[in-house]
């Protein structure tokens, strides 16, 4: 199951990338690619939200016809968008040639090897980024609170649970990302340079995970939570938005699934090393590490921006 729902949201992200920065230009590209992502985590938090409601009221068949009901609505909906004229701007009617798996296979990797480096720099952050946030954080999250608070925690003359306070703070952190997401692309496009937001988000990003890892005050709990809320929604359409500026359209579809099989490759890895290294060193040690680790994006972003693409091994038509 878990491997079919991975299958799905692979295909229908690496699609709805693709098809977004084919029809985007570069002016609103970081925009719309953060309002993607947007909507995402809002689809995302509602289902986590309401789904447990859904199932108590309707028992678990009905509520799986709902959801049922709701995905093929979606499918209704994906047939109305428009189509990706060819890189040569004419309609494509010519019969294309069938390729074997093995010929699609070796063209991809020569493409890949040919690449501008700063592909492979944005395909290292994304794995980079998913690595410790998808990866350590959201995996560790729970145990971090319960490490810290026990079994229950205290606001106040509240008494919450820790896995209620866990939901409650991942749905807040998901709020932050949608609210904050859209205004921070929009900035990047203004700019003119993805690097600048880009930088900031992994510094946010490393400023939470410090503030995990040096203290258990409440305070700075929440205010962590709320800097990786901002990383985590700045940083990865931030790198889409970077890859479309270097890509062509002709060749947008490989590039962003390599780019996004960087990022699912992070996610899985993240939480086998978490709680391999959690009995050697715990959990605050291990958002520190994470924090170190993290930090050396920001070089490795400036030099990325400072790198002209390699004569004839660029992958843009437009600067980057």
């Amino acid at each position: 199951r878990e491997v079919g729902h991975m299958t799905r949201e692979a295909g229908l992200t690496v699609a709805a990338y693709g098809l977004i920065l084919d029809t985007s230009p570069s002016d609103n590209r970081g925009r719309n690619t953060s309002i993607y992502d947007s909507y995402s985590y809002f689809g995302g938090s509602v289902g986590m939200l309401l789904g447990g409601f859904l199932v108590d009221w309707l028992k678990l068949p009905r509520a799986m016809l709902v959801l049922s009901l709701f995905s093929a609505t979606g499918v209704v909906m994906a047939l109305t968008l428009p189509r990706v004229p060819s890189p040569s701007g004419r309609p494509d009617r010519a019969p294309r040639e069938r390729l074997s798996l093995r010929t699609a296979l070796r063209a991809t990797w020569q493409g890949m090897v040919g690449a501008d480096l700063r592909f492979w720099v944005i395909a290292a952050l994304n794995f980079a980024h998913r690595f410790f946030f998808a990866g350590v954080f959201y995996s560790t999250f729970g145990f971090y609170l319960r490490q810290v608070t026990g079994d229950e925690a205290h606001l106040g003359a509240w008494v919450i649970g820790v896995a209620s306070l866990t939901s409650l703070l991942l749905f807040a952190r998901n709020v932050t990302t949608i609210i904050t997401s859209p205004a921070l692309g929009h900035l990047s496009d203004r700019l003119g340079d993805r690097g600048h937001v880009l930088i900031l988000g992994e510094v946010l990003g490393v400023a939470g995970l410090a503030a995990f890892a040096g203290s258990t005050s409440p305070a700075l709990i929440g205010a962590g939570v709320l800097l990786a809320a901002v990383a985590y929604g700045v940083v990865p359409p931030m790198l889409v938005a970077w890859l479309g500026d270097l890509t062509s359209a002709g060749s947008r579809g490989r590039h962003v699934g390599g780019y996004q099989t960087a990022g699912d490759l992070g996610s899985g890895l993240g939480p086998l090393v978490a709680y391999a290294l959690l009995p050697m060193m715990g959990i605050q040690w291990v958002y520190g590490l994470s924090a170190a680790f993290l930090a050396l994006t920001v070089p490795l972003i400036l030099w990325a921006r400072a790198r002209a693409p390699r004569k004839g091994k660029a992958l843009a038509s437009e600067p980057a």
